[in-house]
């Protein structure tokens, strides 16, 4: 108890403390800040074939028409573009006044459904360039906007052959997977992430262990140091300056 009490009263104590908690945060903020200040936020605008649902199965004696026309397999197909920028897309930032372009891979029948969330933002004029392309005009998409889009296909409508060509100027258009896929990936990100948290708890254990260590080693260095050069002060004051006598302690 003295002992503990004597260490914490020193001064190399709280001067080894000090250091230690310093090294340890600079290295916490040399490892973070420089990450963190190096990623420069791009401007991009993502897109999304959400799914794809047959309305028909193989082996069903339904037919499915639309005005009067029967279709061999027909599908709606879900899209969806997003501005996840911090600023908006408007009509200037399409070139030469050029339309957002989306293909499908099959034939397209109809445009079901148009959406926007939030409802606050401006529907963008969605509508059929050709057979298999759908075109959004140029137009306002406030930050954060998006833009769901239902269309009525005849055909295959892979994923695979999913197209989007953007004319926005300074802005670069961001593939975002389907729902399947999003679902697939976020199960390999937690695998990833458990491993990497596991290695990230095991590391910070171990250093943590050898800083203790190396922490207790110096203090109690530092308090026989300051115990000795106790002793040899009052050995040479009960001894008149008698040096010699002291230096056998």
């Amino acid at each position: 108890m003295i002992i503990a009490e004597g260490i914490l009263e020193s001064g190399t104590f709280w001067s080894v403390a000090i250091g230690l908690l310093g090294t340890l945060v600079g290295a916490v903020l040399g490892a973070y800040l420089p990450g963190k200040f190096a990623r420069s936020k791009k401007k991009e605008i993502e897109f999304r074939w959400v799914r794809t649902t047959p309305l028909l199965k193989p082996s069903a004696s339904l037919r499915v028409t639309h005005e009067s026309t029967v279709l061999e397999k027909p599908r709606l197909v879900d899209v969806s573009i997003r501005n996840g920028m911090d600023e908006p897309v408007t009509r200037e930032s399409f070139h030469d006044g050029q339309s957002i372009t989306i293909e499908l891979d099959a034939k397209i029948i109809d445009i079901l459904e148009r959406e926007t969330k939030p409802d606050t933002s401006v529907m963008p004029t969605v509508s059929i360039a050709d057979q298999q392309r759908i075109e959004i005009a140029p137009c306002l998409l406030a930050p954060g906007q998006v833009v769901e889009i239902a269309v009525l296909v005849d055909g295959r409508g892979q994923a695979g052959k999913f197209k989007f060509q953007s004319p926005l100027i300074g802005i670069e258009p961001k593939k975002m997977p389907s729902v399947g896929e999003a679902m697939k990936n976020l199960l390999e990100v937690m695998h990833r992430s458990r491993i990497r948290s596991l290695r990230r708890v095991l590391w910070a254990s171990a250093a943590g262990m050898v800083l203790g260590v190396i922490a207790i080693f110096t203090l109690l260095a530092a308090h026989s140091a300051e115990e000795k050069y106790d002793r040899l002060k009052h050995c040479v004051v009960a001894n008149q300056n008698n040096v010699k006598e002291c230096q056998k302690l």
